[in-house]
């Protein structure tokens, strides 16, 4: 340590950057400043070298005063803590054992509200393979998705079968929002499902079911170790997924997962598989809904329903609803008829190993309209097709119209006069488009075929009336309305 007497402790600087260029491992400080030079002073430097590793005997320094060394009070450096940890954000790994719940609640046991309660969410952003199940223009979510909700709800009850479950109210989502869902259970062992989307004060009941006992027994079902089944004949499938896109419902790639089909009399048998592309997390459902759905594919390939209805079939209700505590990668599938437009459904894994089945599905029609109305999106509900009024310029520009198509304004076909008087100058009449650029003038790129519904097409400039057409009518320069190019175009 090295003490200096000079009185201006500016030189304290040029000497630590003289220490530090030598690489020598010194301490520097000042026992006098201005205005400070007593005992006082002289002891606070002596701390100031104590603290950088200085040895200081302090007993010298305070001779007779009976000064002793004292613990210092604890800092946040030493490992001790007083703020209070917040508590921890509740995640679904936490409180539920399911992928598409959030939260599970154990009711107090008793004889009328015991019970247990999953709550989630469903949206297309949160599960994207939801949304790749489209059905007449709805995202519906399978009814593999409540069927296993179902059975997830029967074992948590202490059940292995769902006896009976009715699916009474299509569960759509909306392409923008999220959609909550509660999974039911009671102390009489009743198992519901509600959903309530955004903006929406009720809930709706889309599936109710009862779970029970003793469905594990499954001697009078054919076993599926054998693959395939002796004397079944493979079944083409490939052109399947088209056949079901032209019916109107679309299937995006985790849903699509059969991989082979075979029949045998009235019996299908059929090879699903689970893609691994989805990122969903399989083993977390004890049959992952994809691949439940994938197992219910084949059934247009057989006789179980009428092929040629052209609204397609789905699922609503069910009994002996059954799955195994795990959930398989892959499934072998035995669809056979059990009365009309129903199946049952048996279900082993890759060794042939029973996991899972229905005694019974039965399938009605799809409801197109139920659908629509459902699949309207009130997340934008502000956004509508309307008509809006025009006003009616003064005069025309002079210029003669070609009217594409017959009639219209109220006048009968083959009668183009009332267009004419609406135009309000001659107008010469074309059949279509073809008629029109043969009559040797440049087509109208904004012109249209005739319609009967509203507005489609966009218009450079409206014709000098305020009464829609159906008609589409173009513009020409002076001249005769057969000769010179069109200039303007309009449709309704």
């Amino acid at each position: 340590m090295l003490r200096r007497g000079v009185p201006h402790p500016v030189l304290t600087i040029g000497v630590e950057q003289t220490l530090d260029s030598a690489g020598a491992e010194a301490v520097v400080t000042g026992t006098l400043r201005r205005t400070e030079g007593g005992l006082a002073r002289f002891r606070r430097s002596a701390a100031e070298a104590f603290t950088a590793g200085v040895a200081v005997s302090w007993e010298a320094a305070f001779p007779g005063t009976g000064g002793r060394f004292v613990d210092l009070p604890t800092y946040a450096f030493q490992r001790q803590r007083y703020w209070m940890d917040a508590p921890a954000e509740t995640t679904a790994a936490g409180t539920s054992d399911h992928p598409l719940l959030d939260a599970v609640i154990d009711l107090p046991d008793d004889a009328e509200h015991g019970g247990i309660v999953g709550s989630g969410r469903l949206s297309a952003e949160r599960h994207p393979w939801l949304a790749d199940h489209v059905v007449h223009g709805a995202v519906l979510v399978p009814a593999a998705v409540p069927a296993e909700l179902a059975v997830w709800a029967a074992h948590k009850a202490g059940c292995d079968t769902v006896d009976e479950l009715t699916l009474e109210t299509p569960l759509v989502l909306s392409r923008t929002a999220d959609r909550e869902i509660r999974v039911v259970v009671d102390a009489r062992r009743t198992i519901t499902v509600h959903s309530r989307g955004e903006g929406e004060t009720g809930w709706t009941r889309n599936a109710v079911g009862v779970a029970g006992t003793g469905g594990a027994d499954t001697g009078e079902e054919e076993s599926l170790a054998v693959w395939p089944p002796t004397g079944a004949v493979g079944v083409p499938f490939e052109d399947e997924y088209a056949r079901l896109s032209a019916l109107g419902f679309a299937h995006g790639p985790l849903l699509r997962g059969l991989k082979q089909v075979w029949r045998r009399d009235d019996v299908l048998y059929a090879e699903v598989e689970l893609p691994t592309s989805d990122g969903a997390d399989h083993g977390a459902f004890r049959i992952h809904p994809a691949l439940l759905h994938a197992a219910l594919l084949p059934l247009g390939l057989g006789p179980i329903v009428d092929g040629d209805r052209p609204e397609g079939w789905l699922p609503y209700r069910c009994t002996g609803l059954r799955a195994g505590p795990t959930g398989p990668a892959a499934l072998r599938v035995r669809l056979a008829p059990a009365g009309q437009n129903a199946l049952s459904l048996t279900l082993a894994d890759r060794n042939g190993t029973p996991v899972g089945g229905v005694a019974s599905l039965s399938l009605a029609p799809a409801d197109v309209a139920r659908l629509t109305e459902l699949g309207f999106d009130h997340q934008d509900s502000l956004f509508r097709l309307d008509w809006v009024p025009v006003p009616v310029p003064s005069g025309g520009d002079g210029s003669p119209y070609a009217v594409l198509g017959e009639g219209t304004l109220g006048a009968p076909l083959g009668e183009p006069g009332t267009v004419t008087a609406a135009l309000g100058r001659d107008a010469a009449v074309f059949t279509g488009l073809a008629e029109l650029a043969a009559s040797g003038g440049e087509t109208p790129p904004s012109s249209s075929p005739p319609s009967t519904g509203p507005a489609r097409t966009a218009t450079t400039r409206p014709p000098p009336s305020s009464t829609p057409s159906t008609a589409c009518c173009a513009g020409r320069g002076s001249g005769s309305p057969r000769t010179g190019s069109p200039r303007h175009a309009w449709s309704s």
